[in-house]
């Protein structure tokens, strides 16, 4: 719900009530252009400010008020927004030109919208436009980065755990004379994979859902289904201790190949490293 008195000089307010998330201003800025046609005057370049690059904004920018303690911090990997800095001084955001109108203040082109960069002039990290603050994000935060680590992850992970024909001798039809390599720390590898890859891939199904049918399991409660997935990285995380005793065993061990262990060890550093990775976005745990 939003209320407020927006041209008071001439006796115009404004009441209006949703219940999904909408670009609000771009309902509210073709009505007020009804009442002051000043508004809908193309902006241009301030003969006060001068004309630099505006590379040094260029960045992928967040809302500030996304809650990392909460379900809802999920979103925001899909909710940045890249803000592209141009060589002319304007600035490109959501598909808009937006022209410099004084100190580190910028105006929709052909709109009212304005955007206004707060704390460092040289390396903002904060901005407010409408009603909203944003935030800068470093790099590492980053959605091109973060989305390449999950799918990174995902696809080794789907790799190691997925199905493999049994081997042609059972352990119980060996002799006593031949080499037999135990295969535990592999199965425990695999199936810690396998646990990480089920919860990336129903923790995707999840987000596409909220996203896609609006559903309230992220913003307003959360469903048994999110906390049985939240259950699986715990218990990959569980399995890991073993699987690095079982990499120990397997250097150790004169039956494993040089080619075995090495394909082991590279998967147990990815399952070392996957539980830290959740552990930055508070996913390690029923953290909602």
């Amino acid at each position: 719900m939003y209320k407020r008195q927006l041209l008071p000089h001439r006796r115009v307010g404004l009441f209006a009530a949703f219940n999904s998330e909408i670009d609000f201003w771009n309902l509210v800025y073709p009505i007020l252009d009804t009442f002051d046609p000043l508004r809908s005057t193309t902006p241009t370049a301030s003969t006060d400010v001068p004309v630099d690059s505006a590379d040094h904004l260029d960045g992928y920018w967040q809302d500030a008020a996304v809650p990392l303690a909460s379900a809802e911090k999920l979103l925001s990997l899909v909710r940045q927004d890249r803000l592209i800095g141009l060589y002319d001084g304007s600035i490109r955001w959501r598909s808009r030109r937006y022209l410099p109108v004084g100190p580190n203040e910028y105006r929709e082109e052909g709109g009212g919208r304005r955007i206004a960069f707060l704390a460092d002039p040289q390396q903002p990290t904060l901005a407010a436009t409408g009603e909203r603050v944003i935030e800068r994000l470093e790099w590492h935060r980053a959605r091109p980065i973060q989305a390449s680590l999950w799918v990174a992850f995902a696809t080794v992970f789907l790799i190691a755990g997925w199905p493999r024909p049994p081997l042609p001798r059972k352990a119980a039809d060996l002799t006593p004379s031949d080499s037999f390599s135990p295969r535990w720390p592999v199965n425990l590898a695999r199936l810690a994979a396998t646990l990480f890859f089920l919860f990336i891939a129903a923790l995707a199904f999840v987000l596409v859902g909220a996203l896609r049918w609006n559903t309230p399991d992220l913003l307003h409660e959360v469903s048994p289904v999110l906390y049985a997935v939240l259950t699986l990285p715990l218990l990959g995380t569980a399995l890991v201790p073993a699987v690095v005793v079982g990499v120990g065993f397997a250097w150790g061990s004169p039956n494993w190949t040089r080619g075995q262990r090495w394909r082991l060890t590279l998967l147990a550093l990815a399952l070392l490293l996957f539980p830290p990775f959740l552990w930055t976005w508070n996913l390690l745990g029923f953290h909602v």
